[in-house]
């Protein structure tokens, strides 16, 4: 099945030893060979703690995969993954990294923030009850915004213990894809 996702990209975890710039090229795969290419912009020279400091991302068009790569300035790959958009759940998201030769990394992860749009005619199910959390906290006025600054992002997100996902008001839920 198809489906449609905004993406914020936050950061990314143990990308390399040194100090490098790095961006997150994400590819979308969807019906009739359609594919569709977005970057983040180059992050300042650090390799454990990468912060990408854009807009969302909102993959409007009707797509079944996406290609999470991350390159250095050279272009060259560091990490990749690839998931099925359906499995991806709304909310922040850990996504583990596979080497470039697609074997398992036991430290890279790209950070992201997750929801599935909505046009407004949709009834919201019991199974959209993350995407209400996500809605009902402060943080939504942020994601709501075309351009959000990652440093008002920052402040719900806690970058010195990766896996603590929470704003300050409600609980958000948290998955470790992969």
């Amino acid at each position: 099945m198809l489906s449609k996702l905004n993406v914020l990209v936050l950061s990314s975890l143990f990308v390399s030893n040194e100090a490098i710039r790095s961006r997150v090229v994400i590819e979308c795969y969807g019906s009739n060979d359609m594919s569709r290419e977005y970057k983040t912009s180059l992050s300042e020279k650090n390799g454990i703690n990468p912060v990408y400091k854009d807009n969302v991302f909102n993959l409007s068009q009707n797509i079944a995969y996406a290609h999470f790569t991350l390159r250095d300035k050279h272009n060259a790959v560091l990490a990749q993954r690839i998931v099925s958009i359906d499995g991806i759940k709304p909310g922040y998201r850990h996504l583990s990294l596979l080497t470039p030769t697609g074997q398992p990394s036991p430290s890279s992860i790209l950070l992201l923030i997750t929801w599935h749009p909505s046009d407004g005619s949709q009834q919201h199910s019991p199974d959209d009850s993350c995407i209400l959390k996500m809605l009902a906290s402060p943080l939504c006025a942020i994601l709501i915004n075309k351009r959000p600054p990652i440093e008002l992002v920052a402040n719900y997100v806690n970058f010195r213990r990766p896996f603590s996902c929470f704003s300050y008001m409600h609980k958000l839920d948290c998955e470790i894809i992969g």
